[in-house]
């Protein structure tokens, strides 16, 4: 029969998401990006089905400016200590990363 008395966990927590997004930045060496992901109602799989290099961030209208601006000055930061020699140790990282995936 269809639906159960069971209740559906509707969204996708930090926790689950970070893990996903952290993978996919190592894949695809990206620090800004969005993805979509399916998540299957009986075993909660998650599956990504589409990456975006350039995504849309509406829906973080009001973070995303500062999170953009903090993004821009860290690179260059980090740009123009690797153009003077200088070891940046593991690289570049960026604040907030995982808050401005957005999830579809």
């Amino acid at each position: 029969g269809g639906g159960g008395g069971g209740e559906e966990k509707s969204t996708v927590t930090l926790s689950e998401v970070t893990p996903i997004a952290n993978k996919l930045r190592e894949i695809f060496k990206l620090d800004l990006f969005g993805f979509d992901l399916l998540v299957t109602s009986e075993k909660r799989e998650m599956v990504v089905v589409d990456v975006n290099y350039f995504p849309s961030y509406k829906e973080m209208s009001e973070y995303w400016p500062k999170l953009l601006a903090e993004y821009l000055v860290e690179m260059h930061l980090v740009r123009t200590k690797l153009s003077a020699g200088t070891s940046t140790g593991t690289g570049a990282t960026t604040t907030g990363a995982t808050t401005t995936t957005p999830i579809a």
